[in-house]
């Protein structure tokens, strides 16, 4: 296969992959590649590269084709000082030189109240940008509130919302604290661990002077060039602590990641930058270890006066927050790419100070050459080593008060021509014209102006207009040998920008500051204002248009609608359609109409092999047609206790001499479509010291609940909480769980349910109980009697729960609400009451058996996936509102005359109907404003218990057989499995196309027996009071189970569960003793 035979994205995939020469090179190949090379990823990966950009966090909202257009134009900005657009802003009065810009925002020093060098307010500005949408091209300003103290300097990270105060004047034996505050509110950052005590001096002079670095969660201080410390704002510790004398000061200091930072020893000769590294998951001072010490030699003749850096502040780290203030940028500047610039200032005895520049690029200092010798593990690099890769001139940025470096680039002024109208330079009519210069180190931007020349750049064809952009080459002052005899070889690219309106009164006040979007004119002599030079801020608009948007970002935006919403969405238009059609959305809106949320995210299947699952399965119980049948001989008597859940069949077994009651547990793991596993794997767990009566199992915890006790005699029922696995104690169980009875009670039976930690249990004829069986803790206790019983419940939710009564006129359910994990003191609160049937006066509701789909284990407290080798986790579990309540009912007049099937949905009960009278804060559901929600049938549910899985519950009738031939017995019959689905879109859709297909995609080509089920109206009668009309319809599916046939029509129990069907076939010993399991058969797709 050749290359240029892969899909597109494959390439494109691929090529992103490569450096940015490899695919200029690529562009040569053929015109296939050239194309793909043109694409908007490739270019805008290719640009990326050249400029020094990394891109940014993946969650930002701007698509590539914009971000590629926002590259090309800042660039084009930056390299020919062509700016749009100007806005001038006016500050109120005089300020403190105290200020600072970075991530477009500047800030300014307040004076106090009768002060006038020191910082007691700040007033900040956000300038404008072309990523901020709601205010494009407009600067917003607030000032922060006052300070109790007054501050020495500050610094800011916009991108975290940082602003950094330095407290203390410096003086012998005075504290110096630093405060980190919100950079929009003024107060303490809500990620700060408060105020910062930085450790004394311990000397006997004061020093007042501070250099912030802030580095992603990390500050730099240099306190008065003789300790330089590193704290981590976030937490409060102090990693780094390096104290020195004033005989050996630390001139000045910069990060180089968020591991490494250099300190710069001006008086040594050489002079040395020092490379520290230091572990930031540790506190301790002492885990930092100088690595390489880079030589700056100085001519004998000289000695050194000062050394200012500065180099770019911390690059925004990470994913896109939500914050109004600051706009977050769609790419960064790479460390090994940024600019430190060093400014020396040297003097003799017999001349004024001479200043000299120096700029080395980031890389040049994280990689240590390979000749560089080592002394006690740390390499010695001589300025023959390096020098060669760094920008050297005879220059100074002092007159620019602080160098501003952003990315590759620095700005440095330069006075272009005298105007003197006046001879005063204090007279308002005397200017100085100032030139701005914008230097580019950029080693990549600097072999192109070399090939190509200067009116071209990567990034577009070349300038419209006049411009002054220039190749710079590094040079030494004249007749004077400086740095003796090491010599700059490293470029630049000067582009400088003048303007009519750049002029001052002094060069001294007057600065000029650069981040990555703009750069500032700051006039700080009569009238305080700065000029700010940015591009036009036109890209608002293209954001908003909903397919411009990232693939990843449009995906996420649908996964928040419903099912019914996307469905609609499909017939906007074709883009819109084949994007409704990938993987995830089919997934999701599958899910939606089936009535699943999604389960664990970490669970293994991927989204493409969960959407085929949920197809597989929902057209089996559609359809009806299960690919894989298993038979599971079960010889053998055991007692009538047992359950499915999860894939796990309990069995109960004999007590040893015992006729009635169970004493031990055997346990099935069944086939599964989940992990395509066709085995039975089956174990028996040790007999139990006590028999028990009921159990009930929820197999994702690995939990099996035994209730015994409450016989003729007894006077306790015990529940105890033990692993499905190995029948020892749970460990997450707090112990057996004891209710006293009186000495003569005689429990009937019980009813089980668990829904995550509660344990719901019904003991018939004397109490209701929630009990949370890993805190030990009864959450609900309610007793009660004959006269007025507790028929059965049922769970809605981790919160909520239905008690149905059926002795009261009308018979009713009540919805309670509790509080789980709060114990028996929270109690519960009824908050509803449903009218059920009303029956006529000597007509009373003897039996309901009540039967809802069980905790599925995971629920809407989603369980992380954990492996498991006997229980498998489901990828999708069933909509607590989408689970359904079947209740059947018996009607007696002294006998049973007559039988009832009612169905409704959990999300029923969950919303009250408009109309409910509310009495004394419970709301009162008449049954007229219900009962079309329901759905009934006058009929038995034929079956020995009901089995219910989210909206589905399955029942089972026998077909008499025909013989095949005189020689086969005539008294047999055939199973027929009928499963109910409840699902209401389901219904919709077999409403509006039919029985025959589903939405899941996967059409039958079988004859099948599927048809929509309507309510049967339960008139008025000589049993019902008031006629009940129910209006809910099902989905029902019969199919006749393979190879099954029934001597008597009462031999067999039908089960269901989330990925099967199991089939049970029972009888009764012949001295109708014991209960005898012949075989089960499971259905599975």
């Amino acid at each position: 296969m050749g290359l240029i035979s892969l899909p597109t994205e494959i390439l494109t995939h691929i090529f992103s992959n490569l450096t940015w020469k490899d695919i200029l090179r690529l562009n040569s190949a053929c015109k296939t590649i050239h194309d793909l090379c043109s694409s908007t990823p490739l270019q805008y990966h290719t640009l990326l590269a050249i400029a020094g950009y990394d891109n940014g966090p993946s969650n930002h909202l701007m698509p590539v084709l914009q971000r590629l257009d926002l590259l090309k134009k800042l660039e084009y900005s930056f390299n020919y000082a062509s700016f749009s657009h100007k806005e001038r802003i006016e500050f109120p009065g005089r300020f403190i030189p105290s200020y600072d810009l970075q991530g477009g925002v500047f800030v300014q020093g307040r004076h106090g109240t009768g002060t006038l060098y020191k910082t007691f307010g700040v007033n900040a500005y956000k300038l404008p940008s072309p990523l901020d949408i709601q205010n494009s091209g407009n600067s917003i300003s607030w000032k922060l509130p006052d300070l109790e103290r007054p501050s020495q300097d500050l610094s800011l990270d916009a991108s975290q919302d940082l602003r950094v105060l330095v407290e203390g004047d410096g003086q012998i034996d005075a504290p110096v604290m630093l405060h980190f505050m919100s950079l929009t509110t003024g107060k303490g950052h809500p990620f700060s661990a408060g105020s910062y005590l930085v450790p004394s001096q311990n000397t006997t002079r004061a020093a007042s002077s501070f250099v912030f670095n802030i580095m992603g969660p990390f500050v730099g201080l240099l306190w008065g060039h003789l300790k330089y410390i590193v704290c981590n704002w976030k937490t409060g510790k102090t990693h780094v602590e390096i104290s020195t004398s004033f005989r050996d000061p630390i001139d000045s200091s910069f990060f180089l990641d968020q591991e490494r930072f250099a300190l710069i020893r001006g008086r040594r000769n050489p002079v040395e930058i020092e490379i520290y590294k230091f572990i930031t998951h540790e506190d301790s001072p002492q885990n930092t270890a100088c690595t390489a010490i880079y030589h700056l030699p100085i001519n004998g003749l000289y000695r050194m006066r000062g050394v200012y850096c500065r180099s770019d502040p911390s690059p925004m780290i990470g994913t896109m927050g939500s914050n109004a203030a600051y706009s977050v940028k769609p790419f960064t500047p790479r460390l090994e790419d940024r600019a430190i610039v060093i400014d020396i200032m040297l003097h003799t005895d017999d001349s004024s100070p001479d200043t000299y520049l120096v700029v080395v690029r980031g890389e040049t200092l994280m990689n240590v050459p390979e000749d560089a010798k080592t002394d006690n593990g740390i390499y010695i690099i001589g300025s023959e080593l390096w020098m060669h890769q760094t920008y050297s001139e005879s220059t100074t940025l002092r007159d620019n008060w602080a160098c501003f470096v952003y990315g590759s680039r620095f700005i440095k002024i330069s006075r272009v021509e005298n105007g003197r109208a006046g001879d005063d330079e204090e007279d308002e009519e005397y200017s100085q014209k100032m030139e701005v210069t914008i230097m580019d180190i950029n080693p990549r931007l600097v072999a192109w102006a070399e090939a190509k020349g200067c009116s071209t750049t990567p990034y577009a064809e070349g300038c419209h207009g006049p411009f002054n952009r220039t190749i710079s080459r590094p040079v030494s002052p004249t007749g004077k040998a400086i740095l003796g005899q090491a010599r700059s070889k490293l470029s630049v690219i000067a582009t400088r920008f003048t303007a009519e309106d750049l002029k001052v009164q002094n060069i001294g006040r007057f600065a000029a500051m650069l981040d990555g979007e703009r750069f500032i004119a700051l006039y700080m002599h009569g009238s305080y204002y700065m000029d700010v030079y940015s591009i036009e801020c036109n890209l608002g608009p293209h954001l908003m248009h909903l397919l411009s948007l990232p693939t990843e970002i449009i995906t996420q935006i649908f996964l928040n609608l419903t099912w019914r919403d996307i469905l609609k969405l499909k017939c906007i238009c074709k883009t819109i359609y084949e994007f409704s059609q990938s993987t995830t959305l089919q997934y999701h809106l599958l899910l939606g109409i089936a009535g699943y949320d999604d389960g664990p995210s970490n669970h293994p299947m991927s989204k493409s092999q969960r959407l085929n699952l949920l197809r597989r399965l929902e057209s089996s119980f559609n359809y009806g047609n299960f690919s894989r049948m298993t038979r599971i001989p079960l010889g053998g008597s055991y007692t009538p206790t047992y359950d499915l859940r999860g894939g796990i069949l309990l069995q109960g077994r004999y007590a040893p001499g015992g006729l009635h009651t169970t004493g031990g547990v055997n346990v099935f793991r069944l086939p599964s479509a989940i992990t395509d596993r066709g085995s039975i794997v089956s174990w028996k767990l040790p007999d139990l010291l006590k028999p028990i009566r009921d159990l009930n199992v929820d197999s994702s915890q690995d939990l099996l609940v035994l209730v015994g006790g409450g016989s003729l005699g007894s006077t306790a029922i015990e529940t105890s909480f033990v692993s499905l696995t190995t029948g020892d104690p749970h460990p997450l169980s707090s112990g057996t769980y004891v209710i006293p009875i009186p000495m003569h009670s005689d429990v009937s039976g019980f009813t089980i349910v668990i829904m995550g930690s509660s344990m719901g249990l019904l003991v018939a004829g004397l109490r209701f109980v929630i009990y949370n069986w890993k805190k030990g803790k009864v959450e609900v206790d309610i007793p009660f009697d004959d006269s007025d019983p507790i028929n059965s419940f049922f769970f809605l939710d981790h919160s909520r729960f239905g008690l149905i009564r059926g002795r009261r006129r009308p018979a009713n359910i009540e919805i309670h609400r509790f509080k789980p994990n709060e114990g028996a003191s929270s109690g519960s609160a009824l908050t509803a009451v449903y009218h059920l049937l009303s029956v006529d006066d000597d007509v009373t509701i003897g039996r309901i058996t009540c039967r809802s789909g069980s905790s599925p284990g995971l629920n809407d407290i989603l369980m992380p996936y954990m492996e498991n080798r006997v229980f498998s986790t489901p990828p999708f579990i069933p909509r607590l509102d989408d689970g359904i309540v079947v209740m059947g009912m018996t009607f007696f007049r002294g006998t049973p005359v007559a039988n009832c099937v009612m169905v409704v949905r959990a999300e029923t009960l969950m919303n009250i109907p408009e109309g409910s009278e509310c009495i004394d804060g419970v709301y009162v559901v008449t049954a007229n404003l219900w009962m079309d929600k329901t759905h009934v049938q006058p009929r038995t549910l034929g079956n020995w218990d009901c089995f219910v899985y989210g909206s589905r519950f399955v029942t089972m009738s026998y077909k008499e057989r025909v013989p095949e031939s005189w020689e086969e017995d005539e008294g047999s019959w055939l199973v027929q499995i009928t499963v109910f689905d409840m699902n209401p879109r389901l219904v919709a859709w077999a409403k509006s196309e039919g029985c025959k297909t589903t939405p899941y995609g996967i059409d039958c080509n079988e004859p099948i027996d599927r048809e929509i089920c309507d309510s049967s109206d339960l008139a008025s009668s000589e049993i019902l009071d008031e006629p009940w009309s129910g209006g809910l319809s099902a989905i029902t599916t019969r199919f006749i189970a393979d190879s099954i046939i029934a001597r008597t029509n009462n031999e067999f129990v039908v089960m269901i569960d989330g990925d099967r069907l199991a089939l049970i076939k029972l009888r009764i010993s012949d001295d109708r003793t014991r209960l005898l399991y012949l075989h089960m058969s499971v259905y599975y797709p």
